[in-house]
């Protein structure tokens, strides 16, 4: 690819393609982390362009609008005890969610673009402080160069009611995340593959004493496959995410770095095993900062057990930033999910989570010990799909998590009803 002197990257010729590419060149160059966007955005944007430009004309299109409702009671609304130390107790409301969206798709030749459009609107009974509206915008570029290249480009924006999980409050808050990223991956030869993926990462997420609060991270991926044949391959893969808090007093920035030996074995209609193992370490601030470090890994299994059913297990140890405040948390957990297919228009899934958190040294006031939790979450659906355009999902979930902290632990159900009426034109 072409550079000019100053180092900027040559814009192809070709009217709406060059007014493309410089709009995007701008808004990359303005960016605070312009230095680990440019190569990875701007080499994926090529190779797209190039590899699709030409076959624009022969796209096919497809659009699906869609209406939903959803009708639940929630027994725990807030997620506090029964009987808060603070005087607040666990509060049940019938929530009412009504949903606009869109499901567009283009397939050009290998190339697939597609995007997601949502438009949500909430009201609690009896609770009107807590109605609110949210959105949804996704959009993603998938290509593919033969057996060679590949890669993909994607950019999501929701807008959302943060969770009361970590929020020991009873007052709406808003946040708003937005992602990006970028990946670009290569066949080096018939048996190794190189592998390489960039995400940027914002999140605007209110608290009580900072309603400014966010955070930010940039997240870098390096790996290298190897595939022993077609059902098996093994590799490394390197991480590195830098960001920081902001919106608080103390605004600390962090650096993340991760490495994990990875192995893979696929029968293809029967199942699937994905393991990694490795090691993190994570610098709170600059010079004498607090640090982290942590045995990171998962084990992944999918079998498919008969013709109509399916199993999915999923076991992990990882370190992630916490966004109810600035530090980084230590999760153990296993994720189980059981699909039957009664027919061909009814399913039953079955799905359990459970997830052990240390806080480390966070406590809801400096003398506390340190935090640690035990989140379990069960979820049973049954789904039917009345008419071509029309879904029913009935469903029923049960939540509890128990802490060394009285004021986090707590317990729930809900039930309710999704109704979805999706039209493909």
């Amino acid at each position: 690819m072409n550079r000019s002197p100053e180092g900027r990257f040559k814009a192809p010729n070709g009217g709406a393609l060059s007014s493309v590419w410089h709009r995007a060149e701008k808004a990359i160059r303005g960016h605070p982390y312009r230095a680990r966007l440019t190569g990875p955005v701007f080499l994926t944007l090529a190779m797209a362009a190039a590899l699709s430009w030409s076959s624009v004309t022969r796209a096919q299109f497809q659009a699906t609008p869609y209406v939903a409702t959803r009708i639940e009671y929630d027994s725990n609304v807030f997620d506090l005890p029964k009987r808060g130390e603070d005087g607040n107790t666990a509060v049940g409301a019938l929530v009412l969610k009504g949903i606009v969206g869109a499901e567009l798709e283009w397939l050009i030749g290998q190339q697939r673009l597609h995007s997601t459009l949502e438009q949500r609107h909430i009201k609690y009974q009896e609770m009107t402080e807590l109605d609110h509206s949210e959105y949804l915008y996704e959009l993603a570029f998938d290509w593919r160069r033969g057996s060679l290249l590949d890669g993909a480009m994607d950019y999501r924006r929701e807008r959302r009611m943060a969770s009361f999980l970590d929020r020991v409050i009873t007052e709406l808050t808003l946040e708003t995340e937005r992602t990006a990223g970028a990946a670009l991956n290569l066949a080096v030869s018939p048996r190794w593959r190189l592998e390489t993926a960039f995400e940027s990462r914002q999140l605007r997420s209110p608290l009580p004493e900072f309603p400014r609060f966010q955070l930010e991270e940039e997240t870098s991926r390096l790996g290298l496959r190897y595939h022993v044949d077609d059902l098996v391959n093994a590799g490394l893969l390197l991480e590195s995410i830098g960001g920081g808090y902001t919106g608080q007093m103390a605004a600390p920035s962090f650096e993340q770095l991760s490495w994990s030996l990875m192995a893979a074995r696929t029968v293809p209609g029967l199942m699937q095993i994905d393991a990694a193992l490795g090691y993190t370490r994570r610098k709170e601030g600059a010079g004498t900062g607090s640090s982290q470090s942590a045995v990171i890994g998962s084990l992944g299994y999918q079998r498919e057990i008969s013709g109509k059913t399916a199993l999915t297990l999923i076991a992990f140890r990882r370190l992630r930033s916490n966004t109810a405040d600035s530090e980084g948390v230590v999760e153990v957990g296993l994720d189980g999910a059981l699909r039957w297919q009664l027919t061909d228009k009814s399913s039953i899934d079955a799905s359990y989570q459970v997830t052990g958190s240390d806080y480390g040294s966070n406590g809801v006031l400096p003398s506390d010990e340190a935090r640690r939790d035990v989140l379990q979450q069960f979820k049973l659906t049954v789904t039917w799909r009345a008419r071509r355009w029309l879904l029913l999902r009935p469903y029923v979930g049960y939540q509890w998590r128990t802490a060394n902290q009285a004021l986090f632990r707590f317990s729930g159900y809900a039930v309710g009803l999704d109704i979805v009426l999706r039209f493909e034109l």
